[in-house]
């Protein structure tokens, strides 16, 4: 009895969706190894994530920002980034294979280290952030 048990109770675990809470990209990221420091800051609104990427030099106001958000829909979870161009939107990568029509995100958090890049259909590979967890400013 408990084998059925066991087998029914991991079947069920398999199956629980992927919530934005699983990312753990909430807070703030940041990479101090470049020339221009890049800071991410991710925050939760309404079941989705909302980040900002600003990019400066020690000492200089902000160069450059990226808004980017991080939504659950019927195809798995998106992540987008809206331009003055458009909004392009990749699905997330998340433990299948399959096509990379459209492009694919891969969202990767290990500890405290987070890296995003996004897979273009034709293979060519654009790095978002590279970074460590860092404590928010107050």
């Amino acid at each position: 009895m408990r084998p059925v048990l066991l087998a029914i109770t991991l079947s069920a675990c398999a199956s629980v969706p992927q919530t934005a809470e699983n990312f753990r990209l909430a807070g703030c990221w940041a990479n101090r190894s470049q020339p221009q420091i890049q800071s991410m800051v991710w925050r939760e609104n309404a079941g989705a994530l909302e980040g900002e990427l600003v990019a400066f030099a020690e000492g200089e106001p902000a160069s450059v920002r990226n808004a980017f958000t991080l939504t659950q829909t019927a195809d798995g979870w998106r992540l987008c980034e809206p331009t003055a161009e458009g909004q392009p939107c990749w699905l997330v990568a998340h433990g299948s294979t399959g096509s990379l029509e459209g492009g694919r995100a891969f969202i990767d958090r290990f500890s405290d280290r987070l890296r995003i890049g996004v897979v273009a259909a034709d293979g060519g590979e654009r790095k978002i952030f590279e970074g460590v967890r860092e404590d928010c400013p107050a």
